[in-house]
């Protein structure tokens, strides 16, 4: 059997790296999503807050004011949270589907000893995941 390789935490960045390289435009495009979902989520109590200030001083042009940016914000969080979910997924299936791939590739080229020794519902399960 192969010796144990200790893994640090530089070279699980490294294997990361290497394995969405392919992928870097989606990785990418879904952390800008990310970002941009999480920042409008984060911006709705300053509005939420300025509404009740403007209720608490009966200003109603400052309430329809930050009503309407809430609103506007809140449309933001939910386009921005469904294209991001919709991102990260694409790119994690994709991702899998390079491993599955790399993986299958691989048992492609094993002596066929391996197979004499090892049980078809072990490999089919690792390739399933």
């Amino acid at each position: 059997p192969k010796p144990l390789v200790v893994l640090t935490t530089c070279s699980y960045a490294q294997r990361f790296v290497k394995l969405t390289a392919p992928f870097y435009k989606q990785f990418l495009l879904s952390l800008v999503l990310v970002s941009a979902a999480q920042m409008t989520q984060v911006s709705l109590p300053h509005f939420q807050g300025a509404i009740i200030n403007a209720l608490i001083e009966r200003d109603h042009d400052g309430f329809v004011q930050q009503l309407t940016w809430l609103v506007c914000f809140s449309l933001l969080a939910t386009v921005f949270g469904s294209i991001q979910s919709l991102s990260v997924m694409v790119t994690a299936k994709r991702l899998t589907l390079s491993l599955r791939t790399e993986l299958f590739r691989s048992l492609l080229k094993q002596d066929i000893a391996l197979y004499d020794g090892t049980q078809v519902g072990q490999l089919t399960s690792r390739m399933a995941g």
